[in-house]
């Protein structure tokens, strides 16, 4: 399209890349895991309720391998998006834009992460 600015993406696009080949390494150390017996299934009684209780037992911990393809793969997927951010604003001639995307793990932790990025008012979220 003409007169739309332009942005290389191609940072952004090797982490998408670098995360899906560890989603498909942690995809296949999960499996082999699994294979190992790692968990049961048992059946208990509810003395209290009378109620059967289907439960998964599990008898060995998730290797920290598994874990680490996961997690690794989150993380380049967030750099993934604001590098993408970054780009953008570049291309529509934003030249200083260091805010990466208010990632938090709870509502609290966000409306903190804009309150710190407001530049008027104690509490504009409220």
């Amino acid at each position: 399209m003409a007169g739309r600015p332009n942005g290389d993406f191609t940072q952004a696009q090797k982490n998408i890349d670098w995360a899906l080949t560890c989603l498909g390494a942690g995809r296949e150390a999960f499996g082999s895991y699994v294979k190992t017996d790692a968990f049961a299934f048992v059946v208990e009684h509810d003395p209290d309720t009378g109620d059967r209780l289907y439960k998964c037992k599990l008898i060995s911990r998730v290797p920290n391998e598994v874990e680490g393809y996961f997690r690794t793969a989150l993380v380049e997927l967030k750099h993934s998006f604001d590098m993408s951010l970054f780009t953008a604003a570049q291309a529509f001639g934003c030249p200083r834009f260091d805010k990466p995307f208010p990632w938090a793990d709870s509502e609290l932790g966000f409306e903190a992460i804009l309150r710190g990025r407001q530049r008027i008012g104690p509490n504009p979220i409220a």
